[in-house]
């Protein structure tokens, strides 16, 4: 959305805003969206690969799959007229987002030196140490976590036509490790390595 104020010629800092877990990204009728394009800035707004109308399968912010889609949307965002450039290919640059929304921005933030200033909200470091804190699995986290990430990209219920079965198009380890920790109380090596391997920790 670009900022709608900007004479021709003129360029504006672009915000990226990433959407929570099972989210799509944000229309331009949302409450953050208007603030900031009420304060001068361009924003950029995606479906995380796996959901809304993005193709693939979600991965949980991986610093190799989401992690690099978030700097191919900064490499696009270079090339737009409208924003500010600090150098070429360089654009100025800050992030918000919720959850979901903060954790790719830890996760983009420490991949990317053309990030300039992030504010991640109820995200995490590990999700290790966040979902089950030494190894006990939190279920009821779990569960709800699971079952949104389903939901959300599931045809005709997450937006998007495509899907990889009936949990949806959520990397199957997610499934895994739920079961693991509602049905022994713990997570197996191989769901703590998954784990590991996701977001700003890695």
């Amino acid at each position: 959305y670009p900022q709608p104020d900007l004479a021709p010629g003129q360029t504006a800092p672009t915000l990226m805003n990433g959407p929570g877990y099972s989210s799509g990204g944000a229309a331009e009728s949302d409450a953050t969206v208007q603030a900031a394009l009420e304060h001068g800035y361009n924003v950029l707004t995606w479906d995380p690969r796996g959901f809304g109308q993005s193709g693939g399968q979600v991965k949980i912010d991986s610093p190799m799959f989401e992690g690099r889609d978030a700097q191919a949307l900064i490499d696009m965002l270079a090339e737009q007229p409208e924003v500010q450039l600090d150098k070429p290919g360089d654009p100025r640059l800050g992030m918000v987002g919720v959850s979901y929304g903060g954790g790719i921005q830890l996760v983009t933030a420490a991949l990317d030196e053309r990030v300039d200033a992030i504010t991640p909200q109820i995200a995490w470091n590990s999700l290790v140490s966040s979902l089950g804190k030494d190894n006990t699995a939190k279920g009821g986290w779990g569960l709800i976590l699971s079952g949104v990430g389903t939901v959300g990209s599931i045809p005709g219920l997450g937006g998007d036509p495509l899907a990889f079965g009936g949990a949806g198009r959520q990397t199957p380890e997610v499934t895994t490790a739920l079961v693991n920790g509602l049905t022994t109380g713990k997570y197996s090596s191989a769901d703590l390595d998954f784990f590991r391997a996701r977001g700003p920790d890695a």
